[in-house]
């Protein structure tokens, strides 16, 4: 009888093996660890010591917040696209240059 219905994990991790997951998702950790604390720091220097009556915490979460979505499209773009093709490194990582970088262009609002 065939198997009407895939997990999953069958659907997302077919044709990918484990060891090429394993090291996109520690390089994305990676680049999103730092990212993280980039922002903190960038929060925590553009408000200095009683410079702003805002609570740090709210400014904090603003700047992590798209780094959190650009996260999401990578690992979504990571595995595979909607015809089971998986998009190349090269690709995924110019994606996230250009969107980080428009985001940081639209926190300094340059345009």
């Amino acid at each position: 009888m065939i198997k009407m219905h895939k997990s999953f994990k069958e659907i997302l991790f077919s044709k990918i093996s484990y060891l090429e997951l394993f090291t996109r998702l520690f390089v994305f950790s990676v680049l999103f660890i730092f990212l993280f604390f980039l922002s903190v720091f960038l929060c925590l220097s553009q408000f200095g010591a009683g410079a702003s009556s805002e609570p740090v915490i709210i400014d904090i979460i603003y700047n992590i917040c798209p780094f959190i979505a650009v996260g999401a499209i990578c690992i979504f773009l990571m595995v595979k696209n909607y015809k089971g093709q998986r998009y190349d490194d090269v690709k995924i990582y110019i994606i996230v240059f250009i969107v980080i970088i428009v985001l940081y262009l639209l926190e300094l609002n340059t345009f």
